[in-house]
């Protein structure tokens, strides 16, 4: 029998297969086709105008970018209809499994969705530390980081069905390798001039700096708990 908890996973799962599949290059073959260029599978269910960009030749292949920088809009049928198809393929696979492979099946999805469900979550918290940092009025970049570290150090401890603290060891590492890249440090800090408005400071390295703080802080919270759970069992 397939538990709420089974349910969950698939429901995981599905939503970061439709997210992994905005990443998909789809082709252009004209500058009018960028106005609605459809992305998304197993059927486009999001609209993306590109237009912004002037390609010096075709075709080019276009993905999901900056809701900021992009006008998009979702299509919500196609989106719930690419919902029910994957659901129910998964479903069908954990069904087909048989109460004897069923639990292994789980399992290797739980691992399978934990890429995007970590990129999933890296998006978010950049998303809220963007809209933090505009709030508050500090420094966006630092702000973004530390959020974004702890997001990714978090879910794959809480996401990972075994290995937790080995996870989210290996999603620490990797996420300081690509904020390194990211972030290019040093990055000059924004600073207030009375004068001229916003204007750049002098390259530092206090955010990469803090959004390694993030990281570690995250870590040693995943460790306590690795700790706490072994102590306890």
């Amino acid at each position: 029998m397939v538990t709420f908890r089974d349910l969950s996973v698939l429901l995981i799962l599905t939503g970061s297969i439709l997210c992994a599949s905005l990443f998909v290059c789809t082709e252009v073959n004209s500058y009018e086709e960028m106005a609605g260029i459809r992305i998304g599978l197993p059927t486009a269910f999001l609209s993306l105008n590109a237009q912004r960009y002037t390609p010096l030749t075709f075709p080019q292949c276009f993905r999901v970018g900056s809701p900021w920088e992009d006008s998009m809009q979702v299509l919500w049928r196609s989106l719930s209809l690419n919902f029910v198809i994957v659901f129910g393929a998964l479903l069908c696979i954990v069904w087909a499994a048989g109460p004897t492979r069923r639990c292994t099946v789980l399992y290797a999805m739980r691992w399978l969705m934990l890429p995007p469900a970590v990129t999933a979550a890296f998006i978010g918290a950049g998303v809220v530390g963007v809209l933090t940092a505009a709030l508050a009025n500090v420094w966006e970049e630092a702000v973004t980081g530390f959020l974004c570290a702890v997001a990714v150090v978090m879910s794959a401890y809480i996401l990972a069905p075994k290995f937790k603290l080995a996870t989210a060891t290996a999603a620490f590492l990797v996420g300081a390798i690509v904020a390194w890249n990211l972030v290019s440090p040093p990055s000059p800090r924004p600073e207030f001039s009375e004068n001229t408005g916003i204007t750049l400071g002098i390259p530092t390295y206090q955010s990469i700096l803090v959004t390694y703080v993030g990281g570690t802080l995250s870590w040693v919270a995943c460790f306590m708990f690795a700790r706490r759970h072994t102590s306890g069992a």
